[in-house]
Order: structure tokens, then C-alpha cells, then sequence
């Protein structure tokens, strides 16, 4: 199950994942979900000779190349919900426009609390129920 860590900005989410990557000596992406739109997780439709193909981005061409490692889905709650849902496929998933990602990748979430008030857009029901929320508090650099 995808976990979601849950803390205001600069707790330590990015580097708690980076660091889990390190330690387990594997590949770590970062994707800023209120940076992206959908097609950056569906896949962008690109029209060739056989029909139409979802090319999925460099970040996962990169974990399939390296074999997997974490996917760091990050501010999952600065994302519109379209966006979220996209991440969340992902993250269920493991399948970006039409690649697939190994088994075993390593799927994490990033949020920041509605308390913040951080540019916070409401998390969708299906992303609530289909996520492990893991509370940090502080993480040494």
C-alpha cells in the first residue's frame, strides 16, 4: 500500500525518502504534483505509424531502466484534484502513460496538513481510503 507522509513545509519529507533510497543503495524520483498536470502520470498521447502510444516522462523511464527504487509523489495536496487522481493511479497502479513500473517500486505521497493552510486543495475520497497517512514530525538532515 502507497503510504502518505503527512507534515508542514520543510519537515524532512523529501530528504526521509531520499535517505530511505540511499540506505537501500536504489533510485529515488521526485515528482512535484502541483507542478505537473494529468497527462505527466497518464502519459502523454503521442500519434505514430501503428496508432496512438501514452509516452510516459523521463522520471519513469529512469525507475524502470534502474529496476525500480521510490517514487517520491510529492505536494499531493497543493495538486488539483484531476492531478491527484492521476497520482494515485500511479501509485495503485504502477503504470505511467504505457510503461510499467518494476515490481517492487516504492511508492510514497507528500502532504502537507489542512491546518497549514498551504495552499491545501481537498485530498478526493478515493486517495484518502487508498493510502497508508504516516505522520512526520522532524527528521534529521
Amino acid at each position: 500500500m502507497p503510504s502518505l507522509l503527512i507534515s508542514g513545509p520543510g519537515m524532512g519529507k523529501s530528504s526521509l525518502v531520499r535517505g530511505l533510497a540511499a540506505a537501500d543503495g536504489v533510485l529515488c524520483k521526485t515528482v512535484l504534483g502541483s507542478l505537473r498536470e494529468p497527462s505527466d502520470f497518464a502519459g502523454l498521447p503521442v500519434v505514430r505509424e501503428n496508432g496512438v502510444t501514452l509516452e510516459a516522462p523521463a522520471w519513469a523511464k529512469e525507475l524502470v531502466a534502474g529496476g525500480g527504487g521510490y517514487l517520491f509523489l510529492d505536494e499531493l495536496t497543493t495538486s488539483p484534484p484531476a492531478v491527484q487522481a492521476a497520482m494515485l493511479a500511479v501509485a495503485l497502479d504502477l503504470t505511467v502513460g504505457d510503461v510499467q513500473l518494476p515490481k517492487g517500486t516504492r511508492v510514497i505521497a507528500g502532504a502537507n496538513p489542512r491546518r497549514l493552510r498551504c495552499w491545501w486543495v481537498r485530498v478526493g475520497s478515493a486517495v484518502g481510503e487508498s493510502v497508508l497517512p504516516c505522520g512526520v514530525h522532524a527528521v534529521c538532515r
